[in-house]
């Protein structure tokens, strides 16, 4: 017995000295042809991923980096997402801690058909901290500080990690960066400013404009980017927080949304207006002007633009130059109207170029003629068949930029019928003279725009009457947006897949 105990543990000693010479072999050979690998790659990558291969199979923890690497970049081959996670997760297996942040970086950017997805990023992020990864530790702060998606913020942790990078570097400026995000997105304004600040001192001259845009936004209780989750904004709000209080105002006044209510805009408007915002008083006059959120009211709205304008908000020129054409809330006053028109056009506010030119050219007679007149001038333009000097009747359409001056002018001073013209023109656009008989819809006329006939199919419904094209209208218009918001949100998508692309290259490089 005891000899065949002896036996067995000489056997036991001959089979491990075999199995660490083998294992030593592979070793010598995976690393032979990483080395071989290499110096293919420094000539030619693409033919250097087959003695990658190799060596990663033999167990060759670099070699598999390598490949993750190459099928991330594109280096050598085409960009392959899944072989790259592949490569990158049999390296973090074996215990490299690299690899841990590359597969982090990749669910965070996304890449090709693999999709963003902050969840994953942060728990491959999350191994790499446990591993005492720098790199890792600066992405999850990233992603808790200011990612694109509110639902992955965490203003508690970012602050922590951030803390944690500027006591291993106080020297680098895109640490006291994050730092000051977290404290942004921790309600924190006062040392968001201070890291921004500290930032700006250690920023390279090429950098430093984009940091002083972001302090000053930190200075207005904006965080970056300048999205927040609902909890956030309503916290924020609630502590007189501008930004925050025009969030969740604009939220209430989009008809596109769920949670549209224009009554809870108007109030949120009328807060932030308190404490002086230009933008407030802009909105909160069109929601008074338009009754929407409560009743009308010309002189609130009068006074609300008045302010925007005086404020500098270019964007209440037109508004306030039209209270004074209509007299609404104040007193009828022609020069004002052309004095606002004509700062809204210098603007390059294109849209009031028809509303000045209706001024000026009726200037001297706009005094002295009601509003019922200039309709009936309108209408006798529209039915006259006088020919012109090449001995032709001008079509309906041909009259339009005639006629719409005068409807204009009569309708801002109440003309109901006036108001009906504007609507429809505005309404059925090139189609409109088609009622009349005329089918050439290649000249003359107005485009549509159905946000200007839908002022005035309002302005009537408040008076009682009732446009059968007013449903069809606000129906059109909102589709109208919706198509509108999806372009944009897909310019905003792609801007920014492309910008976490060149940051990802950037971080990498």
């Amino acid at each position: 017995m005891k000899i065949q105990s002896i036996l067995i543990a000489a056997s036991l000693v001959l089979c491990s000295g075999s199995a660490a010479r083998a294992a030593s072999k592979n070793t010598e050979e995976a690393q032979s042809f990483y080395d071989r690998g290499m110096k293919v790659y420094a000539v030619d990558p693409g033919a250097s991923l087959d003695l990658f291969i190799k060596a990663a199979k033999k167990g060759n923890i670099e070699a598999m980096v390598r490949l993750g690497y190459c099928f991330q970049t594109g280096t050598g081959t085409p960009v392959m997402p899944k072989a790259a996670l592949n490569w990158y997760t049999k390296a973090a297996k074996a215990g490299n801690i690299a690899a841990l942040y590359e597969i982090g970086s990749i669910y965070e950017t996304g890449l090709f058909k693999i999709a963003p997805d902050y969840a994953k990023a942060l728990e491959w992020f999350g191994k790499g901290i446990s591993n005492h990864s720098l790199k890792s530790c600066e992405a999850l702060t990233r992603i808790c500080a200011s990612c694109d998606d509110p639902e992955f913020h965490d203003g508690e942790k970012a602050v922590y990690y951030a803390a944690g990078l500027r006591r291993i570097d106080a020297r680098n400026a895109a640490y006291f960066d994050l730092a000051a995000a977290a404290y942004a997105r921790n309600l924190d304004f006062n040392n968001a400013v201070k890291a921004a600040s500290q930032a700006i001192a250690l920023s390279s001259l090429e950098d430093a404009p984009g940091r002083r845009e972001r302090k000053e936004n930190y200075e207005n209780g904006i965080p970056f980017p300048p999205v927040a989750s609902n909890a956030w904004i309503l916290k924020a709000a609630a502590n007189n927080n501008m930004w925050a209080m025009l969030q969740l105002a604009d939220r209430y006044d989009d008809n596109l949304a769920t949670t549209y209510d224009p009554a809870i805009a108007r109030a949120w408007y009328e807060k932030a207006a308190e404490d002086g915002s230009a933008e407030a008083l802009l909105q909160l006059g069109n929601l008074c002007f338009q009754g929407q959120g409560g009743d009308v009211d010309f002189k609130k709205a009068f006074w609300c633009y008045s302010k925007a304008a005086s404020a500098g908000n270019e964007d209440a020129y037109g508004p306030l130059a039209r209270m004074y054409v209509g007299g609404r809330g104040t007193h009828q006053d022609f020069d004002q109207a052309i004095e606002w028109y004509q700062k809204a056009v210098d603007a390059d506010l294109r849209e009031y170029n028809f509303h000045l030119r209706a001024l000026k050219n009726r200037q001297r007679i706009l005094k002295d003629t009601s509003p019922e007149d200039l309709y009936a001038a309108a209408q006798k333009i529209l039915t006259d068949k006088t020919p012109n000097d090449k001995g032709e009747v001008p079509t309906f359409s041909q009259k339009t930029w005639k006629i719409m001056p005068l409807y204009w002018l009569a309708a801002e001073q109440g003309h109901l019928e006036s108001m009906k013209k504007m609507g429809d023109l505005y309404f059925y656009g090139k189609h409109y003279f088609v009622r009349q008989g005329e089918v050439d819809q290649t000249t003359g006329g107005v485009g549509s725009d159905y946000r200007k006939a839908l002022d005035y199919y309002h302005q009537l419904s408040r008076r009682g009457i009732e446009c059968p094209e007013q449903e069809r209208c606000a129906e059109l218009y909102r589709i109208e947006l919706k198509e509108q918001r999806e372009k944009m949100q897909k310019k905003e998508h792609d801007k920014k897949r492309m910008t976490a692309k060149e940051a990802a290259e950037s971080r990498k490089s």
